[in-house]
């Protein structure tokens, strides 16, 4: 029988291949785009990444392991100009998860919380998908803004149960890129809107008030 102790030792786990600890955690190579896009990244006590965008904090926390998830995220303060009406703050949560790709939203308190969750691979970097993410946030946060100060938007959660629920007006610019151009076009008309108009703004200038500490 072949003595186990004279079996040869392969590299496993981390200390395998160039994906091992030589190469640069997820983190790092976060804080290295970030660096590169201007954004001024700065790693924050509980080792998230806090940076800029228009204005706007934003956060990146990387959960390493096996696979490494990395999670984007943002927090606004919703603000007396949005009407108390909380069942409508998280109907147009609900319209928004359910409707976006990638993004979810929920609401703590008077906070609205926006996120974006990757599994990244080992050897994978963060670019495209940290940009993206970002940008779909931003516009996740335009299209609730824009639906809960509305009378006359239409929720999911008002269908029959077993019955799909109505199209939120806000969400048709987002419903479109998966549904093909044709959607687009027949949501936008329905809208009153030219084919190819974003329902959403692409640009943040959203006032939901203060940010205010994570929760």
């Amino acid at each position: 029988m072949t003595d186990p102790t004279q079996l040869p030792s392969f590299p496993t786990g981390d200390d395998a291949g160039p994906t091992g600890s030589s190469a640069p955690s997820l983190r790092d190579q976060v804080v290295t785009l970030l660096e590169t896009d201007g954004m001024s990244p700065q790693v924050d006590g509980d080792g998230d990444v806090a940076f800029e965008v228009q204005g706007q904090t934003m956060f990146v926390r990387v959960t390493e392991g096996d696979v490494d998830i990395m999670r984007v995220f943002g927090q606004w303060q919703i603000g007396s100009d949005i009407p108390a009406d909380v069942v409508k703050w998280l109907n147009n949560t609900n319209d928004v998860t359910l409707g976006a790709n990638v993004v979810k939203m929920g609401i703590v308190g008077t906070t609205l919380v926006v996120s974006g969750e990757h599994l990244v691979l080992k050897g994978e970097g963060p670019s495209p998908r940290l940009q993206l993410t970002v940008n779909m946030i931003m516009q996740a946060v335009q299209v609730w803004h824009e639906n809960v100060m509305k009378d006359d938007v239409q929720h999911a959660t008002e269908a029959a149960i077993g019955a799909p629920g109505p199209v939120s007006p806000g969400r048709a610019g987002a419903e479109a890129g998966a549904q093909g151009q044709a959607a687009q076009s027949q949501a936008a008309q329905q809208q009153g809107q030219q084919p190819g108009q974003r329902s959403g703004s692409s640009s943040f200038s959203l006032n939901l008030g203060d940010q205010e500490g994570r929760a």
